[in-house]
């Protein structure tokens, strides 16, 4: 199958999902396939910057939109406990070599941002994060997604275990990043700020999410959304085109927003921008047998 079709109408492509994108041996052919096409303005990926090395910070400067780094731990100590690994240094080896790269080439892209997984241990290390951000000329700032705890024994780290001194410690990081002329950003607002757009009836705010976007697995398998359940067809089997206008998208796209015939996959949304971080049942997963995209919980 081909995804040509696709790539010559498409303006933005996500090239991760939830595998770590930079362990993938074709990952340079695809990317320079995908840079082919004058059409798609917005490119963009996540990493934990470890495999950043100096050909691929060659390969993606001048033109990767946006890259996010992924941190959590701004100090050896605090990286390896939550990272399981001490390599704080190659990650900031990486991002000085990129930031050089850039330079030489005359150029802002890609956008770099910061992004740290919020959770009752990590609030005190956001102005850690602010400050790296400016070190390595982060333009798109510090991004904070909300900790969705798949075991019993880190359920007291997500947000809502303490949401007082969360968005205590969060006000005091706008602040300060303001204050640093850094950007900062609660992938799901504040508790304040994301509760009062979520509809009474609804328990998610408005999502359009499958009306523009899907997404596609290494297996083929292809999804309405990046963190729904079920597949929705296969891309090695099935004609992409085919797929995004079929039946089961429709189907889909009609229980997004209703709340009376809602989705499954809606009902159960963990995505940060989407559902409030105030909600047990988004953030707390220690008890869920399958999760997103095919992933099962494995037990020995």
């Amino acid at each position: 199958m081909q995804l040509s079709p696709i790539l010559e109408h498409i303006k933005s492509i996500s090239l991760f999902s939830k595998y770590e994108v930079l362990t993938c041996r074709d990952f340079d052919k695809i990317f320079k396939k995908i840079s082919d096409f004058e059409n798609i303005k917005e490119t963009y990926f996540s990493t934990n910057g470890i495999l950043l090395d100096e050909e691929k910070c060659k390969l993606i400067a001048g033109k990767l939109t946006y890259l996010t780094i992924s941190i959590t731990g701004f100090t050896n100590e605090t990286y390896e406990r939550n990272m399981s690994l001490d390599r704080l240094n190659e990650v900031k080896n990486n991002l000085k070599k990129l930031d050089e790269i850039k330079q030489r080439k005359g150029t802002h892209f890609p956008k770099l941002r910061i992004s740290m997984v919020g959770m009752q241990d990590t609030v005190d290390e956001l102005t850690f994060a602010i400050d790296f951000a400016k070190e390595y000329h982060a333009d798109e700032g510090v991004q904070v997604t909300y900790f969705n705890s798949h075991s019993k024994s880190t359920d007291h780290l997500v947000p809502q275990y303490d949401m007082e001194k969360y968005n205590q410690a969060c006000k005091k990081a706008q602040a300060y990043a303001q204050k640093s002329g850094v950007k900062f950003e609660l992938q799901g607002g504040t508790d304040d700020e994301i509760n009062y757009q979520i509809p009474e009836h609804m328990n998610h705010k408005y999502c359009s999410i499958p009306w523009y976007r899907m997404s596609i697995q290494p297996n083929g398998d292809v999804y309405p959304c990046p963190t729904a359940y079920k597949p929705i067809g296969n891309f090695f089997s099935e004609d992409i085109v085919d797929i995004w206008n079929g039946e089961k998208l429709k189907m889909f796209r009609k229980g997004v927003n209703d709340p009376v015939n809602m989705n499954e996959d809606c009902k159960n949304c963990s995505y940060c921008k989407i559902k409030t971080p105030s909600i047990k049942e988004g953030n707390i997963l220690s008890e869920k047998e399958e999760l997103w995209a095919s992933m099962k919980r494995f037990r020995a």
